[in-house]
C-alpha cells in the first residue's frame, strides 16, 4: 500500500513542477476560434486589472 502512495506523490509532484505558462487558444477549436477573434482574453485582462486598480485606490482611501 505504501507503494502505491508513494508513486502518486511523485507523479503529482512531477505535475506540480512543471509550469502551465500562459493559456493557449484551442481547447475547443469553433469557440476558441470565435474567442480569440473577438480578443476576449485581452479585454477580460483589461477589465481585471482596472477592477485591482480600483479596490487598490479604495484601500488606499481607508487608511
Amino acid at each position: 500500500m505504501a507503494k502505491t502512495v508513494k508513486v502518486v506523490l511523485v507523479s503529482r509532484k512531477r505535475r506540480k513542477e512543471g509550469g502551465k505558462g500562459a493559456k493557449k487558444y484551442g481547447r475547443h477549436l469553433a469557440h476558441c476560434a470565435r474567442y480569440k477573434a473577438e480578443g476576449r482574453r485581452e479585454k477580460n485582462k483589461a477589465r481585471k486589472q482596472k477592477k485591482i486598480q480600483k479596490m487598490l485606490t479604495k484601500k488606499r482611501n481607508c487608511q
